[in-house]
């Protein structure tokens, strides 16, 4: 997952640049987490719509690419209920039970924080996170994004059949 690579590797660098600077628990970092918050979700959004255009381009239909890519881009989508009910159970049920069987609820608990918390940031004001904690929801973040596009690659091989 590149773009989710390019997060971690600002993280780390960002990471680095807090201890060498003796910057933790200071306002640097506070606005340095909340700049990733609104950076993180942004990427987020890149990799799900990366991974519906990489599943609709299997039908081999570009203007449904073209349609499924378009209808995801004029909304968000977030959330784990967004992903979960508006995204994975349009596809089918399986895509769901495949999704759940892949995460813990450290994870979605992880994730939900970093959304929750942007959220706030760009709405209401500021956050009690620290980047420590931040990188930690990274990665329930990055596992959750894994288990969706694993969720919509399932079924790979299998024939379809309309309904």
């Amino acid at each position: 997952m590149p773009v989710l690579d390019e997060v971690d590797l600002a993280l780390q660098m960002c990471g680095q640049h807090l201890d060498n600077t003796k910057s933790r628990r200071t306002s640097i970092e506070s606005f340095m987490v909340l700049a990733f918050l609104v950076y993180m979700c942004r990427e987020y959004e890149l990799e799900i719509w990366r991974v519906l255009k990489q599943r609709a381009q299997r039908s081999g239909d570009a203007d449904l690419t073209s349609f499924v890519i378009q209808s995801v881009k004029s909304h968000r989508h977030l959330s784990l209920d967004d992903l979960r009910r508006n995204i994975l159970s349009r596809f089918n049920r399986e895509c769901v039970g495949v999704f759940d069987s892949k995460v813990s609820e450290k994870h979605k608990v992880g994730y939900a924080n970093i959304i929750r918390n942007r959220n706030t940031v760009a709405h209401q004001g500021p956050v009690n996170i620290t980047f420590q904690e931040l990188e930690l929801h990274h990665a329930d973040a990055r596992r959750i994004l894994t288990a969706f596009a694993e969720a919509l690659d399932w079924d790979r091989g299998r024939t379809h059949t309309n309904a």
